[in-house]
């Protein structure tokens, strides 16, 4: 396949100008400027003002990172205003403004809700262009990351109650989500750190039944981790095994009890007691979400369009760079659908120190590996997507051919083929995959939970590398606990 870069200006000076009608005249330029506007309203957000929001967040400037989300409100774009109640939900989070933060989230929960019904029926014209003209309803994992988000922020206020809501209200998205999908079930159909987060807020209620709650969802959540382990390769949180100890104890299940000491033969747990001791549990993002960029597929077509397209094994199509081609062998289609790019973190573990009545330390685990769960979304909805672009491209096709056609019939001389293929390299211009994603979630979820005695704490956390390095560290925070008390810390970096 041959390909260079079409100057669209030499159109304009070849000899067969100088035949065309003033009727040919302006269907050529309304032709033109029918794939100039597709071009312009298929253009995504502007992306520009994340790497200062980066360097705001290295700096754990929550307030300042903020900012600049907010300036950056109108680049969005009112096709991507859920992007924007996102950023902004994340970024008042970090800066330490809650109340705010949930009422974003909120926003975002009810938008993406409605966008996501209505992208079912509304998503005709993107077959023309591409799915950036749609508004963007969020990845499944995204809108369920919403309710986590919203639950931290109730936690790290003391509001149990509504953090618990919010998990609830994320159970019945996930099972919203994949009754939509009938037969074709992702692997994301459940969170095991929703659940287990959900135990942690039931067994701080102290009673019986929040303790029973707790058991539940820890058990569930043991049993999603060991999914999440075949499927994302995230590990089963050693802790789990210490919690389903302690809560079967408290319940006087003896069965069940017993079991899970066979299982889990190395663990240590202290017992539940609301009298003398309280709890600080850490929640640590770390690093980048995973960012999209378009993996274009150039296929080269001489016969029937429609047959050649649909018999085509898309992913053994020559992968494209992205630049503008045309084939002089035949029409050239191109084809481009979303990848994730990883930004992978290079944290290892979170170190925490309190120092107050008595000093200890504790290290976090990895409780969700975010981009892997949105790789592996995204491979699930890969059918989809691949039904949706094989579309495209052959209405794309089609009307690019039957365009040239037209223009050899009235005027001749090649003028068909000129058009033919000015028109198809507006038609691969206009095909760019949707790369719109919630740039400022974390890559990975780490959490630690330290049971201590009341009284006053100095906390101190330091982020250490895969190489065993400190490669940031936070100012040390106070935290008070108070007897049966479970305080929420949730700590960020972007390294």
């Amino acid at each position: 396949m041959a390909s260079c870069v079409f100057p669209l200006f030499s159109v304009y000076n070849h000899p067969l100008m100088c035949t065309y009608t003033r009727r040919i005249r302006i269907s050529f330029l309304f032709f033109l400027s029918v794939f100039i506007s597709v071009f312009i309203s298929a253009c995504a957000p502007v992306t520009t003002h994340y790497a200062f929001v980066d360097q705001r967040l290295a700096l754990h400037d929550g307030i300042g990172a903020d900012s600049a989300i907010e300036k950056e409100e109108g680049g969005y774009g009112r096709k991507s205003r859920l992007l924007y109640l996102l950023d902004r939900g994340m970024t008042l989070s970090l800066a330490g403004q809650s109340e705010k933060s949930n009422h974003l989230l909120n926003q975002a929960a009810t938008m993406a809700d409605t966008l996501y019904t209505e992208s079912l029926t509304r998503s005709g014209a993107s077959f023309l262009t591409n799915d950036n003209i749609l508004p963007y309803a969020g990845e499944d994992f995204e809108r369920v990351m919403i309710h986590l988000v919203s639950a931290l922020n109730y936690a790290q206020q003391g509001e149990i109650t509504e953090a618990l809501v919010e998990c609830r209200r994320l159970d019945t998205k996930l099972n919203s989500l994949n009754n939509q999908y009938a037969d074709t079930k992702n692997a994301y159909q459940e969170d095991a750190f929703a659940r287990y987060l959900s135990g942690i807020l039931y067994e701080s209620q102290g009673d019986s039944e929040g303790i029973n709650n707790a058991f539940i969802a820890y058990r569930k959540s043991l049993a999603i981790y060991g999914f999440w382990a075949e499927t994302y390769g995230t590990p089963i949180p050693e802790m789990i095994g210490a919690d389903l100890l302690r809560t079967t104890e408290a319940l006087h299940l003896l069965e069940e009890h017993t079991a899970y000491k066979k299982q889990f033969p190395k663990a240590t747990w202290t017992k539940i007691s609301n009298k003398k001791q309280g709890e600080i549990v850490i929640i640590s993002f770390n690093g980048k979400s995973p960012k999209k960029e378009s993996a274009y597929f150039d296929i080269v077509i001489d016969g029937n369009i429609a047959n050649a397209i649909l018999r085509t094994t898309l992913w053994n199509a020559q992968v494209g760079s992205g630049n503008i081609p045309f084939s002089t062998i035949g029409q050239l289609v191109r084809i481009a659908v979303p990848k994730y790019v990883s930004q992978k973190s290079n944290i290892d573990h979170l170190l925490v120190e309190a120092k107050g009545p008595v000093s200890l330390s504790s290290q976090s685990v990895l409780m969700a590996d975010i981009t892997a769960i949105a790789g592996r979304s995204l491979e699930d909805r890969n059918t989809r997507t691949r039904i949706r672009a094989l579309t495209r491209a052959t209405i794309k096709a089609l009307t690019v051919k039957r365009a040239a056609e037209k223009a050899e019939e009235q005027i001749g001389g090649g003028a068909g083929f000129l058009l033919g293929k000015l028109a198809e390299v507006a038609a691969a211009t206009s095909e760019v995959a949707d790369q719109r994603s919630w740039r400022t979630l974390p890559d990975e979820i780490h959490l630690t939970r330290m049971v201590v005695p009341v009284g006053t704490y100095q906390v101190t956390n330091q982020f250490i590398s895969k190489q065993g390095q400190t490669v940031d560290a936070l100012p040390p925070q106070q935290v008070v606990v108070k007897a049966g008390e479970k305080k929420f810390l949730v700590v960020r970096t972007i390294h």
